[in-house]
């Protein structure tokens, strides 16, 4: 199909296409594991009345007396939402085993409450399948970029991001890797990581595997006895657990390229279970709490991929956080969302915090199944675009949300930040206005902040931008005189750590699986895809021209494997 006006596509086998795709019916099956519950967690009030149930290994109606027995009353009881077991001949006090009941007790209760330590009980929820993903994620090496875009990402490898660790103290020197630089938040070598590693086994690089392989060794091999990831927490610090966010995400791309590598699932499993330990008394704080939907991805990504016999645990772990997080459906949904340029900034108006806070609406929706919670999603955008939007796509915030002005900047942590939290809306929600969001961001915010050979950045882009020069005369508000220049690390570090993951991780995201078994080609762009299945190639210069070559190879002659492709609204006549 050749076209004139639009993005033209040349099939050279015959395939199905998709403008649009409807979440699931229904949610994923339960699993035994779901009845071990958790333990040490109570979850009081909501009982239903006649509660509670006794108990006894001797009745055989009640019987036996353990968690899962509890478990399977709430699934029997139409109206049960969440239970909790209490042991027999257990006290809360350790020292005294004598003040508790001498049988064991089923609580069942009509609404999920808030959780509560107590070493005598386990508790679970009842609807413990998450929403399933419109489209899942391919893992990070079975999309390989081709034509420019595989120019693109060996001239980033060339650049700053194969280079950064031969001489920026705050990756070489880090307390990540045994220095005694980066002790605040503990951030710069994560967020290198969470772009490297994609780029590295996306390229196939081996100076870039090599790094990967010597920081994860180094990181995997000097684990807290707890189970924290990386240098100890500072033990009064809510925002301890912020530096661990991006590292997690980092591992989970490294498992999905080197799944062999037995490390990782008990690692991040670990460090799991000591911040819930932690959060139960240090409560997420700044950073953390403004950006807690990272902590939910990495718990909902460990329900959907692997087995743990503690998925409950991880539940929990992700409602904890989403209670100790920032309000963002509030924040968004509220009339007093900034209309123009903050003067009074507030961690809520912070740009890089709305880039990330963007998807937590998709994020949480899985786990409340709250229609509230997705209809957010375009609240978001649409107060975004009204109030703070750009040209390219982004929206404005040199710092803090900046309002209309084509002179007013955005922050690249922001661009790389939307150009995935669009991605995981998208396969949330399955909507394809969020694809076409990230596509736009990365082919016009994204370009725009690099010098051509990837070597230095800038921390502020601007539409109207007239010069990048030292500026001590400048319209932005809450950043410094370099944000415009192009160096190493001009106003802040952060972007020098974090910008990494632009390129790999939308490549990442290119194509997707769908509930059928088949591909979807999200966002545009010359790659190759291998999976059981099929080879595919798109051949074409998109952006940089409207045409595209889609070759599809069986890898078994009877294989029918449907592959859909989302039409950009601009392609009026494909």
């Amino acid at each position: 199909m050749d076209v004139r006006n639009g993005l033209g596509i040349h099939f050279l086998v015959e395939l199905l296409v998709l403008v649009h795709v409807s979440l699931f019916n229904g949610v994923l099956k339960v699993d035994c594991a779901w009845s071990y519950g958790h333990g040490g967690v109570d979850r009081p009030n909501g009982d239903l009345p006649g509660m509670p149930i006794f108990l006894d290994d001797y009745d055989p109606v009640h019987k036996p007396a353990t968690p899962s027995s509890c478990w399977s009353l709430c699934q029997k009881h139409n109206v049960c939402n969440a239970w909790v077991f209490q042991s027999a001949n257990c006290s809360q006090s350790a020292s005294d085993a004598t003040e508790g009941s001498s049988v064991a007790m089923c609580w069942l209760k009509g609404i999920v409450t808030s959780q509560q330590d107590n070493r005598c009980a386990v508790s679970g929820v009842k609807s413990t399948s998450l929403l399933p993903l419109v489209y899942k994620d391919l893992p990070v090496a079975a999309i390989q970029p081709t034509g420019w875009l595989h120019d693109q990402l060996a001239v980033q490898a060339k650049g700053l991001t194969g280079h950064l660790a031969d001489f920026w103290p705050y990756l070489n020197q880090s307390i990540w890797i045994g220095g005694k630089i980066d002790t605040d938040l503990n951030q710069n070598v994560p967020y290198w990581l969470n772009g490297l590693v994609p780029l590295a086994f996306q390229l196939n690089d081996p100076d870039l595997l090599k790094q990967v392989k010597l920081y994860m060794d180094y990181i995997l091999s000097h684990i807290q006895s707890n189970g924290w990831l990386g240098p100890p927490a500072h033990p009064h610090d809510g925002d301890s657990y912020w530096g661990r966010f991006p590292l997690l995400l980092a591992l989970i791309q490294y498992h999905e390229a080197n799944p062999d590598d037995s490390r990782v699932i008990p690692a991040i499993l670990g460090h799991l279970h000591a911040s819930y330990t932690m959060m139960a008394t240090v409560p997420l704080a700044s950073w953390a709490a403004a950006r807690y939907q990272d902590l939910v991805l990495v718990c909902h990504w460990l329900l959907d991929n692997n087995k743990t016999e503690e998925e409950q645990f991880v539940w929990d772990l992700a409602e904890l956080a989403h209670q100790q997080g920032f309000d963002w459906e509030s924040w968004f949904d509220a009339s007093s969302f900034p209309q123009e340029s903050v003067q009074k900034p507030t961690p809520y108006t912070h740009g890089v915090n709305n880039a990330q806070a963007i998807k937590s609406c998709a994020v949480w929706y899985r786990q409340s199944q709250n229609a509230t919670d997705r209809e957010s999603c375009y609240t978001r955008i649409q107060k975004l675009d009204t109030y703070h939007s750009m040209a390219s796509g982004m929206f404005s915030a040199d710092e803090h949300l900046a309002g209309l002005m084509p002179s007013r900047g955005v922050e690249l942590c922001a661009v790389v930040e939307a150009i995935f939290s669009y991605n995981v809306i998208f396969r949330g929600l399955g909507d394809p206005i969020f694809a076409e969001r990230a596509e736009m961001i990365a082919y016009n915010a994204l370009p725009a902040t690099f010098t051509k050979d990837m070597w230095a950045h800038q921390y502020l882009q601007q539409p109207n931008e007239m010069n990048a020069i030292h500026s001590d005369d400048h319209i932005w508000e809450h950043d410094g005189p370099d944000a415009t220049l192009y160096g190493l690390a001009p106003n802040f570090r952060c972007c020098t750590a974090n910008y990494h993951q632009g390129w790999p991780k939308f490549v990442s995201n290119m194509v997707k699986a769908t509930p059928d078994g088949g591909l979807l080609v999200s966002t545009w762009g010359p790659v190759s895809v291998v999976t059981e299945n099929i080879n595919m190639t798109i051949v074409s210069d998109y952006p940089f021209g409207d045409n595209a070559t889609v070759i599809i190879q069986p890898r078994f002659r009877e294989d029918l494997t449907p592959v859909y492709f989302r039409i950009p609204s601009w392609s009026l006549d494909t």
